[in-house]
């Protein structure tokens, strides 16, 4: 079975409630129906107390010693990044997960440890990104 972005983010946001709770913090977290995702740009929102964060997840295409992550890939008839930015407006923090992970294998490889191979990348409405997709590379597991 292909490795879906549902899986990644179930999984990735399972490791982020176990760190949260560590911390003391009881997170609530807002899943979206891909019609909502469509017209807003995110996948998940988080909200701890006043703390509002949205999240929107990227499946990475794997290349020989690197991933590709496609923001605008359905262009011309819709900005996800645009769509994404301007929502984020109400939110403390809107990032950008990347799981560095090409297979349901990978993930089950990295199981209780996603969080090391995945960045997660602030948007900031000052940073724009220019292009349509942001090749992220990953470091050689003997580094």
């Amino acid at each position: 079975m292909p490795l879906s972005e549902k899986t990644l983010e179930l999984n990735v946001i399972s490791e982020l409630t176990y760190l949260f709770r560590i911390a003391g913090r009881n997170p609530y977290y807002i899943g979206y129906t891909q019609l909502e995702e469509f017209r807003h740009g995110k996948d998940i929102g988080y909200q701890n107390g006043h703390q509002i964060m949205f999240l929107q997840f990227k499946k990475g295409h794997k290349r020989r010693k690197f991933y590709t992550f496609y923001i605008n890939n359905n262009r011309p008839h819709f900005n996800q990044h645009q769509t994404f930015i301007k929502h984020s407006g109400v939110a403390d923090a809107s990032m950008y997960v990347f799981p560095m992970m090409g297979d349901n294998e990978d993930v089950r490889t990295h199981r209780g440890r996603l969080l090391t191979v995945t960045p997660f990348i602030r948007d900031r409405k000052s940073t724009r990104l220019n292009s349509s997709h942001i090749p992220l590379s990953r470091m050689p597991s003997s580094a």
